[in-house]
């Protein structure tokens, strides 16, 4: 009842709004226009442009988290002394709020005083981040990873913590490679746990909006526009 009451209702509701013409300027003048809306969205080649944004968002976003959270875990797993304290210090990002979170790395960005260009300068690289619209959207995918990775470490960490230790000696005796291991036993027990970060990360990565925002506003010229951005755009 509480989810019909919660979710059902108000989606039915945005279904039935979603086939009027109705201004929030005019709230009394509501006008059925059945699908035009829909077919005004599938022409405009901004939804498209950002459907794909979104796409490469979340694809590249997940991908490193997910590839990162296993490079980290299975370090992780290897040490001997000082687990503790750096798996505590790993996971310090993803406590921080988004907006403060875009805001730092904006800084870090800065073409002029940013930390990101100051450390490329001794190489004798340089490079407006966030304003070039061939790395804008590399750049905030790269500040999404640094806040969420802690967050894919965090679910493998438990489920490596339930993965008896025996099978993994079995292994190493029978003259198991660590490779051999990770693909063999352990990436198959802990593919279920796996499968719910992805979808989590995934379902996170499509609702964001205050990190780009922050750092882009969804330029320039729309390169970081996701349909986060998109809809506040038309909306407001």
């Amino acid at each position: 009842a509480v989810l019909v009451v919660l979710i059902l209702v108000p989606l039915c509701y945005l279904a039935y709004t979603s086939l009027l013409e109705w201004k929030l300027t005019d709230p009394t003048g509501r006008t059925f226009v059945g699908g035009a809306n829909y077919l005004r969205m599938l022409r405009d080649t901004d939804f498209w442009h950002a459907l794909r944004v979104t796409a490469v968002f979340i694809c590249g976003s997940v991908g490193m988290q997910i590839g990162l959270g296993l490079i980290l875990v299975e370090a992780l797993a290897a040490l001997r002394w000082g687990a503790t304290p750096i798996r505590t210090s790993l996971l310090l990002p993803m406590v921080i709020p988004p907006l403060v979170v875009g805001l730092i790395w904006r800084i870090l960005y800065d073409p002029t005083a940013g930390l990101a260009n100051y450390l490329l300068g001794f190489v004798g690289l340089s490079h407006p981040w966030l304003a070039d619209y061939r790395t804008a959207l590399g750049a905030v995918i790269m500040t999404d990873v640094w806040e969420w990775t802690p967050f894919v470490l965090l679910i493998l960490l438990a489920s490596y913590a339930g993965i008896p230790e025996a099978i993994h000696e079995a292994a190493a005796m029978d003259g198991a490679t660590g490779w051999e291991r990770f693909r063999f036993i352990t990436l198959p027990l802990i593919r279920p746990v796996l499968t719910v970060a992805v979808l989590f990360r995934s379902i996170d990565a499509l609702k964001t909006f205050d990190i780009i925002f922050v750092m882009t506003q969804g330029g320039p010229s729309n390169a970081s526009e996701t349909i986060n951005i998109l809809l506040f755009s038309q909306a407001l």
